[in-house]
């Protein structure tokens, strides 16, 4: 293994991503980082410029537009998950009571037929036709955790007929999160890049700017799961690198 002071060791890095909004005077923790690269926008000028009397045209000046980064993030904190989800207003967790006896008539079923319930998760359901019991497993199925039925092909439950339902919600906390399009968070990102080999902070990237998430970008369900967040600096970031 090379020496926590050498380059190829240096590369060898990890990172975390820290934020603070406009106006607030903490800094949220974004998660961690598997990956970023500088996306900065620059452009080519062409220079005219006279030698020994003969007028050429110089085009190694580089003149930047605009700074930014693209950090690949693998942690879903509250922050990025409004992001995802294309949210404006704040995460609000609710607390749903249980419902004791709730009722639903569900107007002429059709047989194979799947009805939301309208509450989740379920403790318990039944249904009747007419107010005769229909029988679970033959008539009808449930699933409790997503609360819905189904109204099974074989059993005794006519097209067209109208069930009751009773049943019961179990306690449950809901995210309530409105959505917009491609909201973006302004504030000051600070980035840290650590050694694999030291706790000491390799680099320090500091700078104010907008961020968002692409309506593209690419998320996994299962397992690891990463999003890409865009930085759009508002000035050129400042960046402390240990030596």
């Amino acid at each position: 293994m090379p020496d926590a002071g050498t380059p190829p060791a240096k590369r060898l890095t990890t990172g975390r991503l820290y934020f603070t909004p406009t106006g607030q005077g903490y800094e949220e923790d974004l998660g961690n980082v598997v990956k970023f690269r500088r996306m900065d926008r620059t452009e080519t000028v062409e220079h005219l410029a006279s030698v020994g009397g003969v007028r050429l045209v110089d085009a190694s000046y580089v003149h930047t537009l605009a700074f930014g980064y693209l950090f690949t993030l693998d942690e879903y904190v509250d922050r990025l998950l409004l992001l995802l989800q294309k949210a404006q207003g704040p995460l609000v967790s609710t607390d749903i009571p249980g419902i004791s006896n709730g009722s639903l008539h569900l107007t002429g079923v059709v047989p194979g037929g799947t009805y939301p319930i309208g509450a989740s998760p379920l403790s318990s359901l039944t249904a009747s036709l007419a107010g005769v019991p229909k029988t679970l497993g033959a008539d009808f199925s449930v699933d409790l955790a997503a609360g819905r039925l189904t109204v099974l092909s074989q059993g005794t439950i006519p097209a067209g007929a109208d069930l009751t339902v009773q049943f019961t919600a179990l306690p449950s906390s809901y995210r309530a999160i409105t959505s917009g399009r491609q909201p973006t968070l302004q504030g000051a990102p600070a980035f840290y890049e650590y050694d694999q080999q030291s706790t000491a902070v390799r680099a320090e990237h500091r700078f104010s700017g907008s961020l968002w998430v692409n309506g593209d970008s690419e998320e996994q369900t299962t397992g690891f799961r990463t999003a890409e967040l865009h930085v759009q600096c508002w000035s050129p970031p400042i960046i402390r690198e240990r030596l």
